[in-house]
């Protein structure tokens, strides 16, 4: 594969942004909130979307975290906050993989044999609600994602379905300690509010509000082999299979031109 081609680069953990992609692939230069963005490139579901000329809110309380924001997405509005439906200060619990940082300690415990035990940040908080007023500027949310480790709950509760809808909610609904389902507390907020299920992928829950309803058939089953894609890993792979084939065939041309002159 020549360096210069470029398939459809998956960057999400687990291709979330393929079936984004194909729901919205009539809106050019959208906007997405991520709550719970981590990190701009590795496992991130708007990577691919702001290399298409999209922008939007990025939410990372860990210390440190949102730097690769701030230097990779210069078009993004970065945030180091947690959101909570209590705005003011909350204490966060961050292990050596800090993709499973939290603010519910107890999720961590079946990780410490592997991980060690984690340490405390005590951060700002706000409500979703207020940030998107704030920020958003009235602008439409094309989808909003959460993921924050099993504290889902509280950041939907903080969210106003009235004041802001965005088109398309992902919400990862499986508990970080054990994989179980644990959206049953927080679902009937979302469809109180309007919105539809529409796919569950393993890991994540999406939903479309009422008025967007016609993208549901869109979102009905997960990214797949008919989607055209490859994994970020896959295409850093190929590049490099690339780029050994290519010093492989001149050294053979080298050795053979070598050979020639020799004789």
């Amino acid at each position: 594969m020549p360096p210069d081609f470029v398939p459809t680069v998956s960057y999400a953990q687990n291709a979330e942004d393929i079936v984004l992609l194909r729901a919205l692939a009539h809106v050019e230069r959208g906007f997405y909130v991520d709550v719970g963005a981590w990190d701009a490139t590795e496992d991130s579901v708007t990577r691919a979307f702001y290399e298409r000329g999209w922008c939007g809110i990025n939410i990372e309380p860990q210390p440190g975290h949102i730097d690769s924001f701030r230097a990779e997405r210069p078009r993004d509005i970065n945030l180091a906050l947690a959101i909570s439906d209590q705005p003011g200060q909350l204490s966060i619990w961050v292990p050596r993989y800090s993709a499973l940082a939290t603010c519910r300690r107890e999720m961590l415990a079946p990780h410490i044999p592997n991980y060690g035990d984690a340490t405390e940040h005590v951060v700002d908080a706000v409500r979703l609600d207020a940030l998107l007023r704030e920020h958003a500027h009235g602008r439409e949310i094309h989808f909003l994602k959460i993921d924050v480790e099993g504290y889902e709950s509280a950041v939907i509760e903080s969210a106003n379905f009235d004041e802001h809808r965005p088109v398309i909610l992902i919400v990862e609904a499986t508990s970080p300690h054990d994989n179980a389902p644990c959206w049953h507390g927080w679902e009937p907020r979302l469809l109180a509010s309007g919105y539809r299920f529409a796919l569950f992928d393993g890991l994540n829950r999406f939903y479309v509000r009422e008025e967007s309803k016609a993208l549901l058939p869109t979102l009905a089953v997960p990214a797949n082999c008919l989607d055209g894609f490859v994994t970020r890993r896959e295409m850093r792979l190929r590049r490099e299979l690339y780029e050994a084939r290519s010093l492989l065939a001149r050294h053979g041309l080298e050795a053979n031109a070598n050979h020639t002159g020799e004789s």
